[in-house]
């Protein structure tokens, strides 16, 4: 699943991951594509895995902590 969202909404989006701001990246996923919560959760954690791998960097926690208040 692509999604159609433009570069202005993945790097608010990006910002989101890197803060550890989930739920905010998941409502711009949504409210770019209009898919649902699970599907939005998807497409965060697949970005999630390729910014994780790209920048380790620009994380603060281990990637159990920072999913670790997310329930799904």
């Amino acid at each position: 699943m692509t999604p159609s969202i433009t570069a202005e909404q993945w790097q608010v989006i990006d910002s989101a991951i890197f803060a550890q701001q989930i739920l905010h990246a998941i409502m711009v996923i949504r409210a770019a594509t209009g898919m649902g919560v699970k599907d939005s959760l998807e497409v965060l954690n697949n970005r999630y895995v390729n910014l994780r791998a790209q920048s380790p960097e620009r994380f603060n926690c281990t990637h159990d902590e920072y999913w670790a208040d997310c329930y799904s």
